[in-house]
């Protein structure tokens, strides 16, 4: 009749109030989800049998905030007793960085479950893909071999391998801003931005598809 589907998460969240300059905000949240399906192959889906499968999304993300004033400048820690030129540089500056992170998702075989022959990605599983696995590599590409072209063979290996995990993503973005007093009621802010400050390349899944030359390697965002 009718599939089910099973949520859990867990949230952790750290803060800490504006205190000497410095606030931050740092969240995880841990997720586990499964749901049942019947497309696991032609003889599941003819009987109309349900088996549970657990979600392909990542389980873990992080993201942290801070801001932090520059002790420079009038009321601060180092030229407080300054001249207003020397404020109007040195002082109002707070930089904010945000670290994001996502860990890598489940790599799918075959397409859509119920796909068993004809298609680049399906493959047979004929060792564990954990095993030996090459530098490089994400999974062990020996241990799958194309489904011969025009043979019908009925699904066994699994959609996705617990121990088969795509890359993280992580980023960090930074802003460095600075107040400043235009006239005794007007103020304005000075604000740069770096997105991916630290240049970082992102991967994308590794390749699937039995077939191609980098089968297992992940090499493209």
């Amino acid at each position: 009749c009718c599939s089910l589907e099973h949520y859990h998460q867990i949230q952790l969240q750290i803060s800490r109030p504006f205190t000497h300059g410095l606030t931050f905000l740092a969240g995880y949240v841990y997720t586990n989800a499964s749901s049942q399906l019947n497309t696991f192959n032609d003889k599941t889906l003819f009987d109309n049998t349900f088996i549970w499968q657990k979600s392909n999304q990542p389980t873990e993300r992080f993201v942290g905030s801070a801001s932090y004033q520059l002790p420079f400048g009038t009321g601060k820690t180092f030229l407080n007793s300054s001249s207003r030129f020397v404020n109007a540089i040195a002082g109002g500056w707070m930089i904010t960085p945000v670290l994001q992170y996502i860990g890598g998702d489940y790599p799918r075989w075959g397409g859509q479950p119920n796909t068993n022959y004809q298609g680049s990605d399906n493959a047979i599983q004929v060792s564990n893909p954990c095993a030996n696995v090459p530098s490089g590599y994400y999974f062990n590409p020996n241990a799958f071999t194309p489904i011969p072209s025009g043979t019908y063979v009925l699904r066994s290996n699994p959609i996705q391998f617990g121990c088969i995990k795509g890359p993280a993503f992580w980023e960090l973005d930074a802003s460095l801003t600075k107040d400043f007093n235009i006239f005794e009621r007007f103020s304005g802010q000075l604000k740069m931005t770096a997105y991916n400050a630290t240049n970082h390349l992102n991967l994308g899944d590794p390749n699937t598809s039995v077939g191609s030359g980098n089968f297992g390697r992940a090499l493209f965002q």
